[in-house]
């Protein structure tokens, strides 16, 4: 109980020190649009996973659907392109970016299936197949 307490809680400060890196989104030469949005994303998770497990919400099961697969293999590739652009110094995402973002868009909907959590098989192939990604 108390330990979806803490997620909520380090959700928001999660929230709160992305507010704060954002103010100086101009002159901080390491940050970058894609460290702000893996920020963004994982205090989303710990905020609704700590509401969800944590029973403040009455509908948690129909609205916040997701699994922790569905956020890792979305911000793999975000969290690539930070260092890819920290390497390059690009603060803002270029079109060709969008690209990397397509697989797991499809893989994360795949993931969501109840059918996928059974198979053994399914979760080793869905695993080479981000690894080699």
């Amino acid at each position: 109980m108390y330990v979806f307490l803490s997620f909520i809680i380090v959700g928001f400060l999660v929230l709160t020190s992305t507010f704060v890196m954002t103010i100086s989104f101009k002159t901080n030469r390491i940050l970058n649009f894609y460290i702000i949005f893996t920020s963004l994303v994982l205090c989303f998770y710990l905020i609704v996973h700590g509401f969800n497990n944590y029973k403040l919400t009455r509908l948690h099961n129909e609205i916040w659907c997701f699994n922790y697969y569905q956020i890792v293999i979305f911000l793999t590739p975000s969290v690539y392109l930070f260092f890819e652009k920290l390497i390059l110094n690009f603060k803002y995402p270029e079109k060709k970016d969008f690209l990397y973002f397509i697989v797991p868009v499809f893989g994360s909907h795949y993931l969501g299936y109840d059918k996928f959590q059974h198979f053994l098989v399914e979760k080793v192939l869905v695993f080479f197949l981000c690894t080699s990604f």
